[in-house]
């Protein structure tokens, strides 16, 4: 059986007083007998003053960078920032 263990990985997010964490999970899709990830991730973030949010991070080959078309407005540049940072796959 597959090991899916490092598919998921937590973020620990800091910035000025806000110390919390995105939990990062890789998009997958079923490729015959396997999973497979889709290139895409999923995010949880939990923001102790905004609550939580989920939303997904996919890399826009046209403008060469990671972007997120679901994020609230909330969810800074900066926390980005510390996520894509820490991708495992980074393109």
């Amino acid at each position: 059986m597959t090991d899916y263990t490092s598919c998921h990985i937590l973020i620990p997010i800091i910035t000025g007083d806000i110390k919390t964490y995105a939990s990062v999970n890789a998009v997958m899709y079923d490729e015959e007998d396997e999973l497979e990830s889709e290139g895409t991730y999923f995010i949880y973030l939990l923001h102790p003053i905004k609550g939580s949010t989920d939303f997904t991070l996919e890399y826009d080959y046209t403008l060469n960078r990671w972007v997120s078309r679901d994020a609230l407005p909330w969810v800074s540049e900066e926390i980005m920032d510390i996520i894509i940072d820490k991708l495992p796959a980074k393109q």
